[in-house]
């Protein structure tokens, strides 16, 4: 990882932008932004997908800090670190956090969201900010590239355990559509 860092130090613009992103893209940013379409959607009636969205990325935050806890690796070695990087490295927290997120609205607009066009402008648009994220991670020199894919497998797995446990989709549509087909024929 020392490499990118020191091409980042190098571009002062490309510094400061990353530095933003990853304001952006932190715990607070993300629970701020969590609240926000949590209410948006318990207020136009849809309860559980507002349950669902808080529930994975409470999930998602709670234990991407366990797991930097449980395995305590050390972050990247550098010069001058940052005085306010004061946990473990893996995984990733801005990964998972935004791997859950980009996997919560790609699953709200596949829910909720009529035309395809917008569908897929939203798909696109939350996996270039995933991936966005974990290229200022990297670049940035506060994760290794193994932090950042494990942030965004454990995001995207409790995405994909929330859609298992909890059905997120509206009342009205569930009790309305046939279920899903069997995966194993009887």
């Amino acid at each position: 990882g020392r490499g990118p860092r020191e091409f980042t130090e190098d571009h002062d613009w490309l510094d400061s932008t990353l530095t933003w992103v990853a304001h952006l893209t932190g715990i607070w940013a993300m629970t701020a932004l969590t609240a926000v379409v949590a209410i948006a959607l318990f207020a136009k009636n849809y309860r559980r997908p507002a349950l669902s969205t808080v529930a994975v990325m409470g999930a998602t935050a709670l234990i991407t800090t366990g797991v930097k806890y449980l395995i305590g690796e050390d972050r990247p070695g550098w010069a001058n670190p940052p005085h306010t990087v004061v946990d473990h490295a893996f995984p990733s927290g801005h990964s998972s956090g935004i791997a859950a997120a980009a996997g919560v609205a790609i699953v709200l607009s596949a829910m909720l969201v009529r035309r395809r066009a917008l569908r897929r402008l939203v798909t696109a648009a939350a996996v270039v900010v995933a991936l966005l994220v974990g290229a200022d991670r990297i670049l940035l020199g506060r994760f290794t590239l193994t932090d950042v894919d494990a942030g965004y497998l454990l995001g995207v797995t409790l995405v994909l355990i929330g859609l298992i446990v909890f059905d997120p989709r509206p009342r009205s549509i569930g009790l309305s559509t046939d279920p899903f087909p069997e995966a194993i024929p009887s």
